[in-house]
């Protein structure tokens, strides 16, 4: 016996229908001899892909969207704007908003640090230039001072550099991540979209699959 044939016997022919989806029958509509009206439901079947896989689903598409966002906002220094999609799910867009919000917080600590530093700096390289003009202080001292207020501005440039270049590396590989999301998601769509079998005017002649909670496998054959 098939796990989920049914045999149609329209006005011209007897035809065998068959499912697109392995899963598991959760409604029967017809019994034998019935007439199938035209659009009306015989079978509805659990897929494989059920529900809370799909929801699954969407949600990785949703977080992966929502972190690209995030990055695509630190890589190119753009406003932090979420898709309306996201915003259909609030949990996941302040999940994002927080990391944003504590990685600027800590670049913005770090680099005020830096920038006290540097202002520290220029302030002993101003006095040695006062008093080299008096013949008090050495060429090389305030060579020394000069160049640790420039290494001092160079963190600060690459400490903002080294956040944007690793949100850049991060968002390559969820970008093709979110690809393979998509992907899977679209099939769970699909998959949603064919578990209810319909048919037009006909008559059930034998319906193989007599419970709920069978297995379907469109590969059965009667």
């Amino acid at each position: 016996m098939g796990g989920g044939d049914a045999k149609i016997a329209s006005l011209s022919r007897v035809q065998v229908v068959q499912g697109l989806e392995t899963g598991i029958i959760s409604e029967i509509y017809v019994g034998q001899g019935d007439v199938v009206e035209q659009g009306k439901k015989y079978l509805a079947i659990d897929p494989v892909c059920p529900s809370p896989g799909y929801r699954k689903a969407l949600l990785k598409v949703i977080g992966l969207k929502a972190a690209i966002t995030r990055l695509r906002s630190v890589a190119y220094q753009q406003p932090l704007v979420f898709d309306n999609i996201v915003k259909r799910f609030p949990m996941v867009m302040d999940q994002e908003i927080r990391i944003y919000k504590s990685e600027k917080r800590a670049l913005n600590e770090s680099i005020l640090m830096l920038e006290r530093k540097y202002l520290v700096s220029m302030r002993d390289l101003t006095i040695a230039e006062q008093l080299a003009n008096k013949g008090r202080a050495s060429p090389i001292e305030m060579l020394r001072l000069k160049r640790s207020a420039d290494d001092i501005k160079l963190q600060i440039f690459e400490r903002i550099k080294k956040l944007q270049a690793d949100a850049s590396s991060e968002l390559v590989r969820l970008e093709l991540e979110l690809s393979q999301a998509t992907e899977k998601l679209s099939g769970c769509a699909q998959v949603r979209g064919r578990t209810s079998m319909h048919r037009w005017g006909s008559t059930v002649e034998n319906l193989s699959v007599g419970t709920t909670g069978a297995s379907f496998n469109p590969q059965s054959t009667s």
